[in-house]
């Protein structure tokens, strides 16, 4: 659905004398019905990448092509839907009204655009407002208007920059529940984010932005790996499990896989009773960090 090769771009400050931060080369496809998060610290180059995917940014190297459709010609916009990270509205419009705007932008059928609208604004949970002012609305409404006409055209690819962001707990699961129910009717979703949690629940696969590269692409499974430890926690004999005692006699300790099996075994050997096991792996955090710099290298 997205295939992104060579992409490139060297972002220089006017009049400045400073080297400048190059994002890219990227290489990245997205499959239909997938969801790929773009994850990264803030400054990695996400929202770069993104504008250079839809021609916002135009890129010093490298192809982009939406479902087979190369975007150095006109067609492939149909197809695409955009949510930015702080998108603007004419606030004097009504929720309504903003959406036959965008419909109309698009060239999207008279006939059929009003019951469109409604019908997306009423998925949105904003049916009730429509006919209200924009500059009426919370930022939670406003990030589902900014849903809504990113869907406007029924696109094949939504791609969205941090669209969970300043969101309460309750407004982003919706943004997550959403993604889940537009995968499962065949769309392709690429967002930004640099919430791990967020990722975690609904991608299909993350792309890990690194200083304006990208360092790595896979499931979490495939980035994060098989657990190199195992965090072993006993309680020792004569001291129960559960209550004010526990914590006094509880003992945790780290090893490796060869050693597990024993360390297991000589516990319940010494009459301790074993509380867990839980496996220790590198984090994505630890996957984002720069690399540490050694001396002399």
């Amino acid at each position: 659905m997205l295939a992104l090769s060579g992409l490139s771009k060297l972002l220089r400050t006017p009049f400045s004398r400073k080297p400048g931060f190059r994002v890219g080369p990227i290489d990245l496809a997205i499959d239909e019905a997938e969801i790929v998060g773009l994850l990264g610290a803030n400054g990695a180059g996400k929202t770069s990448t993104i504008k250079m995917i839809l021609g916002l940014l135009v890129p010093d190297s490298g192809t982009v092509e939406v479902a087979g459709l190369s975007t150095t010609t006109g067609a492939w916009r149909n197809k695409v839907g955009y949510l930015p990270e702080q998108p603007a509205f004419y606030d004097y419009l009504s929720g309504l009204e903003f959406m036959i705007l965008v419909g109309d932008l698009l060239g999207l059928d008279t006939a059929t655009l009003r019951s469109r609208a409604e019908s997306l604004l009423n998925r949105v949970g904003l049916f009730e407002s429509r006919s209200r002012p924009i500059r009426t609305y919370s930022k939670g409404m406003l990030q589902r208007l900014g849903l809504a006409q990113a869907l406007i055209n029924e696109p094949k690819l939504l791609i969205m920059d941090e669209p969970m962001s300043g969101l309460d707990p309750l407004g982003r699961r919706f943004v997550r529940d959403l993604m889940l129910e537009l995968r499962s009717e065949g769309k392709s979703i690429l967002f930004s984010t640099h919430i791990i949690s967020d990722a975690e629940f609904v991608c299909d696969r993350v792309a890990l932005m690194r200083a304006g590269q990208l360092a790595a692409v896979g499931t979490f499974d495939d980035l994060l790996g098989l657990p190199s430890e195992f965090e072993v926690t006993s309680v020792r004999p004569g001291h129960s499990s559960d209550g004010p005692d526990a914590e006094r006699g509880r003992l945790s300790v780290r090893v490796g896989h060869q050693d597990l099996a024993r360390t297991i075994g000589e516990i319940v050997s010494q009459g301790a009773n074993l509380v867990g096991v839980a496996p220790v792996r590198k984090s994505v955090e630890d996957l984002l960090a720069p690399p540490s710099k050694e001396g002399g290298r």
